[in-house]
């Protein structure tokens, strides 16, 4: 994206540790909500690595003030 000089539109929740400095969330002046969520496979169980993954994301959320539903899997 910071070669093309371009923008995308996504759920704002990003992170230096992930992404350089260049690279920044701007809210849109919006009454709108993003819902984000997963799908899983209901005869498959997730691995170890994946509910750590999903773990790991929901807490990054929460640290921007975002709720999130509690995630069963």
């Amino acid at each position: 994206m910071v070669g093309l000089n371009g923008y995308t539109i996504s759920s704002g929740i990003i992170s230096s540790k992930l992404n350089d400095d260049k690279i920044v969330a701007v809210p849109l002046d919006v009454e709108d909500t993003m819902e984000l969520g997963i799908l899983q496979h209901d005869q498959r169980k997730l691995s170890k690595e994946a509910e750590r993954f999903l773990h790991m994301l929901k807490t990054h959320i929460q640290e921007y003030g975002f709720e999130v539903q509690n995630l069963d899997f």
